[in-house]
C-alpha cells in the first residue's frame, strides 16, 4: 500500500486546523478580555484625559447594582461602593461619593459591552448586586454618556453578591437620617427620561 504523501498529510491538517483557529477566535471573547486588549491603552487615556497613567491603571475592588430608571435606561448600573475610595483623580473640587449611589456606565473588559441579560438573572433584589474589580474612567470615556464615569469590569471577578450580604446592602442604601445615602439622580441630568415622565425644566 502506498504512503501518504507529505503534501497531503499538510492539507489534512489545514482542513482540522483552520476551523479549530475560526472557533477559537469567536470564543475567545467569552474567555479572555479581548476588547480591553484592542481598546485599553493607559498611556493614550492618560493623555486625552489629562491623568497620569497610574490613574488609568488603577483597580478598584466595587459593589454595583443594577437600578434602571425605566424602560430603555442606557445606563441602569449604580456604583454602591468602592475600594480605595474613588478621590475624583486628586482634583481639590470633586465632592466625596461617600454614602452616594453613583450611577455610571459598566462595560466588560471581553466585550465592550454591559453584562449580558441571561447573567442578571430575574431581577428580584438577589439578582441586582455584584461584585468585581474595575478600571474608572473620566465620564463619556469610549463615547459612553458624558454625564457618567465609565467602569470596566474584570468579567472574570464579575459575581453576585450573596443573599445575606444583598438584604444588608439594600438596607444601608435606604436608610436615612444624618447618615442617609444620597442618589446622584437627583444631581445630574444625563439627557434620560422614562417613557411617560415630564423632563424637568
Amino acid at each position: 500500500m502506498a504512503a501518504s504523501s507529505p503534501a497531503g498529510a499538510k492539507i489534512a491538517g489545514l482542513v482540522v486546523l483552520i476551523p479549530v483557529l475560526v472557533l477559537g477566535w469567536f470564543a475567545l471573547p467569552f474567555v479572555a478580555p479581548m476588547w480591553r486588549w484592542q481598546n485599553f491603552n493607559a498611556e493614550e487615556l492618560a493623555r486625552k484625559h489629562g491623568l497620569t497613567v497610574h490613574q488609568i491603571q488603577t483597580t478598584y475592588q466595587v459593589i454595583v447594582r443594577i437600578a434602571a430608571r425605566g424602560d430603555g435606561d442606557p445606563c441602569p448600573w449604580q456604583l454602591v461602593s468602592s475600594s480605595p475610595e474613588f478621590d475624583g483623580y486628586g482634583k481639590p473640587e470633586f465632592d466625596s461619593e461617600k454614602n452616594m449611589l453613583v450611577r455610571c456606565t459598566l462595560l466588560s473588559d471581553r466585550t465592550g459591552e454591559g453584562p449580558s441579560a441571561l447573567f442578571l438573572g430575574s431581577g428580584a433584589v438577589q439578582d441586582r448586586y455584584f461584585k468585581a474589580t474595575v478600571w474608572r474612567l473620566p465620564k463619556g470615556s469610549f463615547g459612553q454618556n458624558r454625564h457618567r464615569p465609565v467602569l470596566i469590569y474584570n468579567a472574570a471577578t464579575f459575581e453576585k453578591l450573596e443573599r445575606n450580604e444583598v438584604y444588608s446592602w439594600e438596607q444601608t442604601v435606604k436608610s436615612t437620617g444624618d447618615e442617609g445615602w444620597t442618589n446622584d439622580d437627583t444631581e445630574i441630568e444625563d439627557g434620560y427620561h422614562a417613557p411617560g415622565s415630564v423632563p424637568a425644566e
